[in-house]
């Protein structure tokens, strides 16, 4: 099971997840591969966003879910397809930020975004740069998926202020991970839970 328990508190599982079936440990619940992590806003709240991702009548879901404070929430194991970007779900990790288009990333959220960044880099060798398509690699966006002609859907989310902020959270990652320009320290101690095999929660 991937839960990144150091760094999220676990607030699954949610049935909006995996195949959507609510059959446990099955194949066609996985992630197919993983390409980086995605920046959506959540247009809510955060324990709002919560209760709505874990009501079986939404059929949503995101990896995970930061709070303004900085406070994250796990939703769905990293293993586990989420219900976030449509035909984006089985190769990217979705993180839903607490917050409203047009409004931006506090700097909390920035950090909190980041230190998942160095996770995903450290666990899936997702690299710390931009992505601006669903076939790139990195740091996305929701409505890169649209830009590119892909159905992904919400092509106002996350909006521009959190896009303009993608260079500020790749930096910051690379600052943890001992990668910036001129750097030259060792990694920041992000430390990285053993890996076991994921217990398959339950998309279509």
């Amino acid at each position: 099971m991937a839960l990144w328990t150091d760094l999220a508190t676990w607030r699954g599982p949610t049935v909006n997840s995996g195949d959507g079936d609510r059959n446990p440990n099955e194949a066609s619940d996985r992630m197919v591969e993983h390409r980086g992590i995605v920046l959506h806003i959540a247009e809510g709240y955060f324990d709002g966003t919560i209760a709505w991702q874990k009501n079986p009548t939404a059929r949503v879901s995101s990896h995970f879910v930061i709070a303004k404070d900085g406070r994250i929430a796990q939703m769905v194991d990293t293993d586990i397809r989420s219900w976030a970007q449509r035909s984006g779900n089985p190769t990217w990790l979705s993180v839903e930020n607490e917050g409203f288009v047009p409004g931006g990333l506090t700097a909390q959220q920035i950090e909190a975004n980041a230190r998942l960044l160095v996770r995903a880099h450290q666990i899936y060798d997702i690299p710390l740069q931009i992505a601006t398509s669903p076939s790139g690699r990195g740091l996305g966006h929701h409505s890169m998926g649209a830009e590119s002609g892909v159905n992904w859907g919400h092509p106002q989310c996350p909006g521009h202020a959190i896009i303009a902020q993608k260079p500020e959270i790749v930096s910051r990652a690379q600052e943890l991970c001992g990668s910036g320009s001129g750097s030259g320290s060792e990694p920041a101690p992000v430390p990285v839970p053993e890996r076991r095999r994921p217990r398959w929660i339950i998309e279509p």
